[in-house]
This record gives C-alpha cells, sequence and structure tokens, in this order.
C-alpha cells in the first residue's frame, strides 16, 4: 500500500516537473528567435487596442450635445460650437456623386444617429479652423462606436484620409479599409451611381 502511494506521488511530481521544463523552454525558445509569446505567466493581457484617434488629441470630457446636422453633414455641438466629420467626404448636393439624391440619404442617417444625442468628440490633427470653416474632428458614440469609419464601412461616405497639408491622417487605416470593404461588399452608395469608383 506505501509503494503504490509513493508511486502516485511520484508520477503526480513528474508531471509538474515536465510541464515545467516544457513552458521554461518554450519561453526559451521564443526569446532566442524573437517571438514574444502570446502571453507570459502573471502577465495581464489587455483585450482592447488603443483606438487611433485617441491619439489626435485630448477627448471632450463631458459628453457634448448634438443639437443640429446641417445639410452638408456638419454637425452643431451643445446649440453653439460648429464642426466636420474629419477623414471623410460624404455625397454633396447637386454634384456628380448626387444623381439619386444621395446626399438626402446621408445626412437622415447621420440625424437618426446623433441628433439630439450625446457623443465623445476628438479633434484631427489638422484641427485649426482656416477661412471659417468647422473645426474637423471624429465623432464617438456613447457606446463607442467610430462613428466617422463607421459612415464609410456602410457605404454611406468615402475615405478622405488626408488633412488640408495633404499628410495622410493617424486614422488613415481605419478609414481606407472601411471603403475597400464597402466598396467590395457594394454596401450603400456603392451599388449605385452615388460614390465613384475613382
Amino acid at each position: 500500500m506505501p509503494s503504490n502511494f509513493a508511486t502516485k506521488i511520484a508520477a503526480v511530481w513528474l508531471f509538474f516537473f515536465t510541464l515545467m521544463h516544457c513552458l521554461m523552454g518554450l519561453n526559451y525558445e521564443t526569446k532566442q528567435i524573437g517571438i514574444r509569446p502570446a502571453f507570459a505567466i502573471g502577465e495581464q493581457v489587455s483585450s482592447t487596442t488603443k483606438p487611433c484617434y485617441v491619439s489626435t488629441g485630448q477627448k471632450s470630457e463631458r459628453l457634448r450635445y448634438v443639437s443640429k446636422v446641417a445639410d452638408d453633414g456638419s454637425i452643431y455641438l451643445d446649440t453653439v460650437e460648429h464642426v466636420e466629420l474629419a477623414g471623410i467626404a460624404i455625397p454633396k448636393a447637386g454634384s456628380a456623386d448626387d444623381k439619386q439624391d444621395c446626399s438626402i440619404q446621408v445626412i437622415k442617417f447621420i440625424n437618426a444617429k446623433l441628433s439630439n444625442k450625446g457623443v465623445y468628440i476628438y479633434a484631427a490633427e489638422d484641427n485649426v479652423p482656416r477661412n471659417d470653416k468647422p473645426l474637423k474632428v471624429y465623432v464617438i458614440t456613447q457606446n463607442g462606436e467610430f462613428f466617422n469609419q463607421e459612415l464609410v464601412r456602410m457605404g454611406l461616405a468615402r475615405a478622405n484620409p488626408r488633412n488640408s497639408r495633404n499628410e495622410p491622417l493617424i486614422c488613415a487605416d481605419n478609414l481606407i479599409t472601411a471603403e475597400r470593404q464597402a466598396r467590395t461588399k457594394k454596401t450603400g452608395l456603392w451599388i449605385g451611381d452615388c460614390l465613384s469608383n475613382n
């Protein structure tokens, strides 16, 4: 009986010794070839990646109230501040892209999503007003949706990922990827003549 118990103890000890040896060997090998394991023992793994717009400026300290959506898709915050969605271009009324009153569809969508709701605002890199034009901003809804990117992903706007100095915005990759997906899936306005393919 005692020998049976000792055999079980030895087997358990051997199992744990082998397991620890394998884990230590894996950690050593990945370091040697320059590959970082997905996580190390005792390390906390972050479940989120820092969004692109966080690097562009300070978020508004409080929710801003969208009091009005203008006919060109720009918005008014707290009844006074006039801002424009950065990094995107929506069909403009009377333009070549507006053969089917596309701009009306987009403005209705923006109204439905933002009017009389609170949003968080991040200033885009090129946020100095010029010639009385509104500030360029990234809009984040209360549920964390990156609204500028969502408009492009749904095929309701084109990516326009450069600032007035023709430099790429920090969120350029996100917006370009969203447009590529919308074009491939022929989503939203890409199915008609509302958004051109050039």
